[in-house]
């Protein structure tokens, strides 16, 4: 037998609408596993045991005729799951038997009211208290039902609302395959649109955890969610080869881990064969599931396992707070390292761009960001009109590239501008380059904003508490990059960088949206930001990309920086004005290195009529000495 098995699980939809946390969570209806009754009517029965950890599920019940009293629901849902069990007609108790565990409503059924152990069965219907005892409580197609113990209710002043703040899970299905859904997630790992599930359950403890895990591209390969799940999460980790896994595990705390070993590894996919993990890939909606072939139920025509226990998510990834490191501040304080859009050092601008957009609200899913085109990243910036720019949505990202490649040289390599219409109010964007336009290196990212309370759309963030973040400046001035920042490597050739990269960060602090800088701290910025100019524009607001350290005209690459010319104004509109030497040839070069005009100095002074061209960047020289023009 092969030490790797490899089976599917029976496909469950993972991902319906996102729904926020809300102070009374209830599980909607297309994510109960297990349904009583029959008929063309349905009710959602929640109950919430406080004693026990203040654990919660829920169970279905369809019906025919107008109404059912919810005490006959109850009971019928109690006939059919064996491990549930109500204790009298009001009733005074409900119990349910979960492996060698009982969670009970009433720890002490003997205790009286004001005693620390008296607890009762209350019940809410669509949020409002119950109007009478479950037996004569009528209740209605689509009403969701809430039952758990005063000792942990919550009610309102005018004693209206009654709800239970646990998050509710399925009951499951005896001996069906267990799932969940992506909404009861808490460990998130990745960036973008896409999400998909990953499960292991750990036969020989009983346990079962479960991840969520995005990512940007249409597919990616198990191998590659594995990977990155154990490099995010340091519980988590696994042994052997991806076509040939030895061993999963996940240390539970106390210095011991969950471990397969020495079971063979089963794993399944929307139920389905799969390959191994690094040739088996996963699409947006899937989950796979790991387990131990030993305690799978398997179906011996197919191959295919599945496994029972109850999945519990994963906890949330440790939130690694901020540091006090300070950066540079605001445009106008001491030692801000912002580039102005008419800095002389910039050579030339980005001259394509692809635009892969994201959502206007990382948490409403299939409406897209649609602010601007992909040719307002295009060329230098517009400084007349701030808002001709090109949104990319919450995990958005664009692609530029340049006539000529970006090059490692002194001091910043290119900058990066946005349109934040002041010091303060910043949307933000990672940075990366390739050399390829297949391997792209991220620049180390830095967010120090803390994260006790969500930035909203308006609200505002600190320039110092930035690095390596585009966006960090208002419009008009752009955020510099070195690729000295980043680590040498084989695949990443610094003087050949072809293509800038830039992933819109969602702002979001939950961690199923959320993103994180290069220490691992959740970024918080402006969200949701979908309200800036119609629901239309969310996100970064690319304005465009400069190069500052790589091409120059082959007709100047004698330029240095003592033989400069002086020109003035600059940047230009109309004309401008040279410091000439009599007699010696005046010679104007656009940014692609073509000579556009020419003529011979009759003066100290030459003025240069540049109304008929476009805006961009242009080089004039005069014998030996060049200077850098901006043409607005």
């Amino acid at each position: 037998m092969k030490k790797t098995l490899l089976f599917l699980v029976a496909f469950c939809t993972m991902f319906g609408a996102v729904k926020a946390q809300t102070e009374n969570p209830v599980l909607p209806a297309d994510e109960v596993q297990y349904w009583v009754g029959e008929g063309s009517n349905q009710v959602v029965i929640n109950i919430t045991w406080c004693s026990y950890s203040q654990k919660a599920l829920a169970w279905g019940y369809r019906f025919d005729g107008e109404t059912v009293m919810l005490f006959d629901a109850l009971t019928a849902i109690a006939n059919a799951d064996s491990r549930l069990t109500v204790v009298g007609a009001a009733p005074s108790n409900i119990l349910y038997i979960e492996g060698s565990d009982t969670l009970t409503m009433c720890p002490n059924p003997d205790a009286e009211w004001g005693d620390d152990d008296y607890d009762v069965p209350m019940h809410s219907i669509n949020g409002l208290w119950g109007q009478n005892g479950m037996a004569s409580e009528p209740i209605g197609n689509g009403d969701t039902v809430k039952i758990g113990g005063y000792a942990c209710a919550v009610t309102d002043a005018t004693w209206t609302y009654l709800s239970w703040t646990t998050p509710v899970l399925p009951a499951l299905v005896p001996g069906a395959d267990a799932t969940l859904t992506a909404n009861h997630l808490q460990a998130w790992v990745g960036e973008g649109l896409n999400e998909a599930m990953m499960i292991v359950d750990w036969c020989n403890d009983g346990v079962a955890l479960a991840w969520g895990y995005r990512f940007n591209k249409d597919s990616v390969t198990v191998a590659t969610m594995l990977q990155e799940i154990a490099a995010a999460d340091a519980n988590f980790g696994y042994e052997g080869s991806f076509s040939w896994l030895t061993n999963l595990y996940y240390m539970n705390g106390n210095d011991t881990a969950y471990q397969i070993t020495p079971d063979y590894i089963a794993y399944n996919h929307n139920g389905s064969y799969a390959n191994t993990t690094d040739l088996e890939y996963i699409f947006p909606g899937d989950y796979v599931k790991f387990g131990g072939w030993m305690c799978s139920d398997y179906d011996t025509t197919t191959w295919i396992s599945t496994w029972a226990n109850r999945i519990t998510p994963a906890p949330a990834l440790p939130e690694v707070g901020p540091s006090d490191e300070v950066f540079d501040g605001a445009v106008g304080t001491e030692g801000c390292q912002a580039i102005r859009y008419s800095d002389p050092a910039i050579l030339g601008w980005a001259t394509t761009c692809t635009i892969n957009r994201g959502l206007q609200n990382a948490a409403e899913p299939s409406v897209y960001a649609s602010f601007g085109s992909e040719e307002n990243a295009i060329g230098a910036i517009d400084t007349i009109n701030s808002m001709n720019v090109v949104s990319l949505g919450d995990y958005g990202t664009a692609v530029l590239t340049f006539d000529v490649p970006i090059q490692n040289g002194e001091g910043y390599d290119f900058a990066v501008f946005e349109n934040g219409f002041d010091a303060t109010f910043l949307e933000l964007a990672f940075v990366e380059v390739s050399s390829d336009g297949i391997n792209y290196f991220r620049f180390p990212a830095i967010s120090n904003t803390p994260t006790d309370e969500q930035v909203g759309p308006y609200g505002t963030l600190v320039c110092s508490k930035l690095n390596n973040l585009a966006g960090k400046y208002q419009a008009g001035w752009g955020t510099p990059f070195d690729l000295e920042d980043l680590p040498d490597d084989t695949l990443l050739d610094k003087n050949n960088i072809t293509h800038v990269k830039l992933v819109d960060v969602v702002g979001s602090i939950n961690p199923r949206y959320a993103t994180r800088d290069s220490r691992g701290h959740i970024i918080n910025d402006p969200y949701p930001n979908n309200v800036q100019g119609g629901g239309e524009k969310s996100g970064f607001d690319l304005d465009g990309v400069c190069v500052m350290n790589g091409w120059r005209p082959a007709a100047v690459q004698e330029y240095v920086e003592n033989s400069r010319l002086n020109v003035y104004p600059n940047p230009c509109n109309t004309q401008v004005t040279v410091e000439t030497v009599i007699g010696e040839p005046v010679m104007l070069f656009n940014s692609v290195g073509t000579l556009v005009y020419r003529t011979n100095a009759n003066d100290t002074t030459t003025t240069l009529n540049m109304s008929d061209y476009p805006a961009g960047l242009y080089i004039v020289k005069c014998g030996n000495r060049a200077a850098r023009i901006v043409k607005m």
